[in-house]
């Protein structure tokens, strides 16, 4: 169970994913920074934590707005693996997949929408 102070630490580190975006990774390691006081407070064995921080260095890329939910959907996440009711190779495809579909969603919505409407008020 991760405790309400890594998931404040994490909800405050979450505003910082863009600041160390890189173009291979893009928001990769701005995601494992944001994720790492939930990471070490479910993980108590190094080798664990450092499969977990693997699945984080790959490729990753959303809108903003959403790595907030998403944080939070994927430390609900690695609390299953770290219990065996999900596969660690299933983390990698729902993490794509979910922040994927998110980053198409809040492009639509945030930069085709509501900032248009917000000049034109």
């Amino acid at each position: 169970m991760v405790g309400r102070k890594a998931l404040n630490s994490c909800f405050l580190r979450s505003y910082f994913t863009g600041s160390v975006f890189n173009f291979r990774g893009l928001q990769n390691i701005g995601l494992l920074y944001a994720l790492e006081p939930a990471l070490a407070s479910i993980y108590k064995d190094d080798e664990q934590l450092r499969a977990a921080r693997a699945r984080y260095m790959w490729h990753f890329n959303t809108h903003p707005l959403w790595v907030p939910l998403l944080l939070g959907m994927f430390i609900n996440l690695e609390q299953s693996v770290s219990k065996e009711a999900l596969p660690s190779q299933g983390m990698v495809a729902l993490k794509n997949t979910a922040c994927y579909t998110l980053s198409g969603i809040g492009d639509s919505v945030f930069s085709g929408t509501l900032i248009p409407l917000w000049g034109i008020v």
